[in-house]
């Protein structure tokens, strides 16, 4: 009796989450519902809800928006020089400058990744519109791709979750921490024209810090980091489904995956020269079509983001520079544990942005193969095997995630930085000896 009704409540449990999760599908995506069932496609409604939160989604802009923003970024802006004339005239030692550092890398952050929401918004709409309205269905070839795909989803989603509510824990400490240790100091110590800790400018300062903290810099750093995962992994499933179609080339099959494809929005197909090779091309041509609309979603990705990639790499070297040297310094349980959780999420942050890059330039280059692998010496019409050759010549330059072309984002790079940060902690460290 008693373990039916634990599956009894589980059901219900079950069945009331599905209930909230088709709430939010129905909030955040209207008429386009059926998106959700997507096994990618979907990864974006969870940056969509943080953007809602601080009004910045690029398909929802406003006049709210456009105040909201503004004030923010201005507080910001004045957050980041006081900061700085703190660096240049108070700063004493190597401690306190790690400390100033580390909170004027969090504050450039949000605004850099803030101000790529608002100005590029026209970009990432269209973006954002290719995705959910032109690429395909992650089902279209099948299903053990389909559960492939959902499952690398559903993997991506659970980090980032795991990131966000952790940013939030760890910020709401980091602010009420003055308050727990009873000193009147701000969250981030910064210079002020004025005597900052008499009433009420301590308490307006004290709240105007928590708010941009807790509110702008976390939401806002979240918000571009799971956007940004999120169309990388839409486009490393296109790139997966395209293979996969690609390789049916030659087998026979070729009219009843044309078929398929020629059902999904902005997937066209007219004969150009005969129409005796019609069935013969047509299946190529949508491949193609296909290659060359992924190849310029990842450009406008690489226009987009690249000012954010370079300034996460200078915010992720700062960071983890900036706690593994105190790291060494603090002996007190309290501060190891939150220096270590702060050096971990910049490791985990600049983990995520060159997993998921390295991951779309494996999948771009995996076409080439595969279109060598299939069966085009089958066909009769020269003309296909030369297309083929040259999507095998244009897949074997692999589509790479950059910042502002200064650097590629993948493993490679991820160990170098690494490196250089741990370089870069032994010269800090002489400081002390």
């Amino acid at each position: 009796m008693l373990s039916r009704n634990r599956k009894l409540n589980a059901v219900t449990t079950m069945s009331s989450f599905k209930r909230f999760l088709s709430l939010l599908k129905s909030k955040f995506l209207g008429n386009d519902v059926k998106l959700s069932e997507d096994g990618a496609k979907y990864t974006i409604i969870f940056s969509q809800i943080i953007t809602d939160i601080i009004n910045i989604w690029p398909e929802k802009f406003s006049t709210s928006t456009t105040v909201c923003f503004s004030v923010t970024f201005v507080i910001c802006i004045l957050q980041e020089i006081s900061l700085f004339v703190f660096l240049i005239t108070s700063v004493e030692d190597v401690d306190s400058l790690t400390k100033v550092l580390a909170s004027m890398s969090i504050v450039l952050q949000s605004m850099v990744k803030g101000s790529t929401f608002y100005y590029k918004a026209e970009e990432m709409n269209e973006v954002i519109k290719i995705i959910r309205h032109e690429f395909w269905p992650s089902n279209i070839m099948g299903k053990d791709l389909d559960c492939k795909i959902r499952g690398n989803s559903k993997i991506l989603l659970s980090v980032l979750l795991v990131q966000y509510v952790f940013a939030v824990a760890f910020l709401l400490f980091y602010v009420i921490l003055p308050l727990i240790q009873g000193t009147k100091q701000l969250p981030h110590t910064s210079w002020y024209p004025f005597d900052w800790s008499a009433t009420p400018a301590y308490e307006i300062l004290y709240c105007l810090q928590a708010y941009i903290t807790v509110y702008f810099n976390e939401n806002v750093v979240c918000a571009y980091d799971s956007l940004y995962c999120s169309i990388c992994a839409n486009c490393v499933a296109q790139f997966r489904l395209l293979s996969e179609a690609v390789k049916h080339i030659g087998t026979g099959r070729e009219d009843e995956i044309a078929g398929s494809l020629l059902k999904i929005p902005g997937v066209n197909y007219r004969a150009t020269l005969n129409v005796e090779d019609y069935d013969e091309r047509r299946l190529l041509v949508i491949c193609i079509r296909h290659h060359q609309k992924l190849i310029e979603v990842t450009d406008q990705l690489n226009k987009i983001f690249g000012n954010g990639h370079l300034v996460q790499v200078f915010a992720s070297v700062l960071g983890s520079c900036t706690s593994i040297y105190r790291i060494t310094t603090k002996n007190g349980l309290n501060d190891l544990t939150f220096l270590i959780s702060y050096y971990m999420a910049h490791v985990v942050q600049l983990f995520e942005y060159c997993a998921l890059s390295n991951e779309l330039s494996y999948w771009s280059t995996c076409l080439s193969v595969t279109a060598f692998q299939c069966f085009w010496y089958r066909k009769k019409y020269s003309d296909i095997r030369g297309c083929l050759s040259l999507v095998i010549m244009r897949s074997q330059r692999s589509i790479s995630m950059n910042g502002l072309g200064l650097f590629e984002l993948d493993y490679v790079f991820f160990m170098s930085v690494m490196r250089f940060t741990f370089s870069l902690y032994t010269f800090l460290s002489r400081f002390t000896e």
